[in-house]
């Protein structure tokens, strides 16, 4: 399984079909993810934090911008730890299925969950549960299968467009952080209706912007071009698309959508 989940990984990040840009903020939905990142996270001077499936460590990256933590990145990429250039952050070289024997003040997942199989996801959550301290908290940000825009077919093509596995109902999750002795603290919803429009609304509009510039849309989203050759006028223009995306969180915050994140207690 190691191997299967290694060989996925691998050859999303060589054909960038994940992010490594070392700004998270720049896409819609990362706004908000970044938002309540840092609110459930609430990372204190000393706190050991474990993120689990960092990836490149753009989120670890991210948090440490407010200068409190001891982060440690796992991933089972090897090309994905091999770009984090920040020595603030620690990489190790892990499965999900058998993290390291060792306990964190704070334990968070990002987009990881939903590239699991629903029978690995459960043994994944148990092993979340036993490298979290007593009291200490793990926050989630997966995928789930509530209401929203472009349900059916549409959400099928985006799955296996990014290599989803799975895409478990909150009510089941919800199931399984009970039997894990994990304690629901906190929890909002995204991705119905706006979250929706505001990313075609990206999405069309980089690709009238890149056929202008004479470039791809893809290369455009690159950390380097964005940040060098981007019309500052236009840039302004995608991150006011994010205010759309908040509309989301406002008025469907609390009925389940396309995704979740989720702040947990490890009872004592």
């Amino acid at each position: 399984m190691d191997e299967d989940y290694k060989r996925i990984n691998e050859e999303f990040y060589s054909k960038k079909k994940w992010s490594v840009d070392r700004n998270p903020k720049k896409y819609l939905l990362n706004n908000i993810k970044l938002h309540f990142l840092r609110k459930f996270m609430c990372i204190k001077d000393g706190d050991t934090v474990l993120d689990v499936g960092g990836g490149a460590g753009n989120w670890s990256w991210a948090l440490l911008q407010d200068g409190k933590g001891d982060f440690t990145v796992l991933d089972i990429s090897e090309q994905a730890l091999a770009m984090i250039n920040d020595n603030r952050i620690k990489k190790v070289r892990g499965d999900i299925m058998k993290l390291p024997k060792k306990e964190y003040d704070k334990v968070m997942a990002v987009d990881v969950m939903e590239h699991l199989t629903e029978i690995d996801a459960i043994a994944a959550l148990e092993g979340l549960s036993s490298v979290c301290k007593t009291g200490g908290t793990i926050v989630i940000d997966t995928s789930c299968d509530g209401w929203y825009l472009g349900k059916g077919k549409r959400i099928k093509e985006i799955d296996r467009r990014d290599g989803h596995l799975s895409r478990i109902k909150f009510q089941e999750w919800t199931n399984m952080f009970l039997f894990f002795g994990l304690e629901i603290e906190d929890k909002v919803f995204v991705g119905h209706f706006f979250e929706r429009i505001a990313r075609w609304m990206f999405e069309v509009s980089l690709r009238l912007y890149s056929i202008f510039r004479g470039e791809s849309p893809q290369s455009l989203k690159s950390d380097t071009k964005w940040s060098g050759r981007m019309n500052p006028i236009f840039e302004k223009y995608l991150n006011a698309l994010t205010y759309i995306t908040w509309l989301d969180v406002w008025l469907f915050g609390k009925i389940e959508g396309r995704a979740f994140i989720v702040k947990l207690r490890k009872k004592e």
